[in-house]
């Protein structure tokens, strides 16, 4: 008797590796625990501790700076249409900016 095997291929994804909204997620609160320094000590202490390349972790905060300080100027935006306009004019991600405004809104309500 011969048997046969089907081999099934996986559709879950095995890879657990984070992607890059929860790398950004993570900068950003981890920056908050650790607001002493300057972003250039901090990434150094990020890269040492989770192994991120210190380009990356400044490219998130500056990121960060940037949808900030342009927020401001566009107040009276909805924030999707704020995500559209830094995504077109900026090339930052919708979901990012959409993370920083959670965040700042967070904040305000402190």
């Amino acid at each position: 008797m011969s048997q046969t095997f089907i081999i099934k291929r996986r559709t879950d994804k095995i890879d657990d590796t984070p992607t890059a909204v929860d790398l950004e997620q993570s900068i950003l609160d981890v920056r908050k625990a650790y607001s002493d320094g300057t972003e250039e000590e901090f990434a150094r202490f990020y890269r040492r501790r989770y192994r991120v390349a210190e380009s990356i972790v400044l490219r998130v905060l500056r990121a960060r700076d940037k949808i900030l300080e342009l927020r401001t100027k566009h107040s009276d935006m909805l924030a999707d249409d704020f995500a559209e306009l830094m995504h077109a004019e900026h090339r930052v991600k919708h979901e990012f900016v959409q993370v920083v405004l959670r965040m700042q809104q967070k904040e305000m309500e402190k």
